[in-house]
């Protein structure tokens, strides 16, 4: 199975190490998603709009990792995983869960979609 993470879990941050072993597939911008700054972490959300897009890394994991994701991430509560199909590959990505979304529309949105290079130009 496939994993897409945008956040804290991508190369070089403090959670990456959650994920190492895992098989670094591919990086590529995604549409149909803002990104909302959480402050340490960032939040994704649909959104009709495919020109919005979000920089997301994308690994091949077992069960075990996907497991060990669900409660890092809180899911369902927290985070929700989804199943999407990006570019003919079928991934599953963290988004806000809905009760959390209700809390969290005023948040600052992350312009560029890229929480690597927003994290950069915030230090």
């Amino acid at each position: 199975m496939i994993v897409g993470v945008y956040g804290t879990l991508r190369e070089g941050c403090e959670l990456h190490r959650a994920i190492q072993g895992a098989e670094f597939l591919f990086k590529t911008s995604v549409g149909g998603f803002i990104m909302l700054d959480g402050g340490v972490y960032p939040f994704v959300i649909e959104d009709e709009d495919e020109d919005k897009k979000i920089t997301v890394e994308f690994y091949k994991i077992n069960v075990d990792l996907l497991n060990s994701l669900d409660f890092i991430e809180g899911h369902p509560s927290f985070y929700e995983r989804r199943l999407y199909v990006i570019g003919g590959v079928k991934a599953w990505i963290y988004i806000a869960s809905d009760k959390t979304k209700e809390s969290i529309l005023n948040y600052p949105v992350i312009e560029s979609g890229d929480w690597v290079e927003h994290e950069k130009g915030a230090k």
